[in-house]
């Protein structure tokens, strides 16, 4: 799976992700986190892709505090 961040202001990120299989893209969309509730907005059905879009985002904030 890929992840980047479309967008980001003080309410939360707005991702976008792409499902590989064979080297190939299978699957992609939107994804939203909320940073007033800590979690994504509107979670995926795949319980893995949840997990790892919200490890990215927990990833991408921490690089975003340090860097700052």
């Amino acid at each position: 799976m890929r992840f980047t961040v479309r967008a980001a202001d003080e309410s939360g990120l707005r991702l976008y992700y792409v499902v590989e299989r064979d080297h190939h893209p299978f699957a992609h969309g939107p994804l939203e986190y909320s940073r007033a509730l800590g979690s994504l907005v509107n979670p995926p059905e795949s319980e893995v892709l949840g997990r790892q879009g919200l490890a990215y985002v927990r990833s991408y904030l921490r690089r975003r505090a340090s860097a700052a």
